[in-house]
Parts: C-alpha cells; structure tokens; sequence
C-alpha cells in the first residue's frame, strides 16, 4: 500500500472507475413525467398540464412556463373539477 501513495494515476483511474460506476445510478437514462394538478377544497385534484422530459428539472421548469402562457391566453379553458365525495 506504501508504494502507491502519490501515484496519480492510480487516483485518476480510481475516481474514473468510482464515477462511471455511481453516476448513472444518481442520472439514469430514465424519463422524467411531470405533472400539475389543481388542489380545490371540495373538488376532486384536476390535472391541468402534464409533460415527459430528459430530466426533472428542465421539464418542470418548461412545463411551469407553458402553464404560464396557457393562462394569458384567454382562449384557454380548464377542465372543471368534479366534487368531491363527502365521508360521512
């Protein structure tokens, strides 16, 4: 163990190999779904825009954009919510 101390390309070779082993584990190759609902008190949640995307981040940010300019235009109608069933 004394003799690699300072061999740097045993530590480059390790960090490689740690990295391209752990790293599609934290990024896999997976799709990213994102969805908005509308939480009413009294109503059932409402989906109002749902988008798939490369990775989380993006999408939502994407999506949360799109819903933005959905909005502004005044041709845009939102599903209505149904009521929600009251426990007794």
């Amino acid at each position: 163990m004394q003799k690699n101390r300072g061999n740097s390309n045993l530590v480059d070779a390790m960090t490689l190999g740690f990295v391209n082993h752990f790293l599609p584990m934290l990024y896999p190759q997976k799709q990213a779904d994102f969805s908005l609902f509308a939480h009413i008190q009294g109503y059932q949640p409402t989906l109002l825009i749902s988008r798939a995307g490369a990775r989380l981040k993006p999408t939502r940010i994407n999506t949360y954009q799109e819903i933005i300019e959905l909005l502004k235009n005044p041709n845009f109608k939102l599903t209505i919510p149904k009521p929600s069933i009251v426990k007794k």
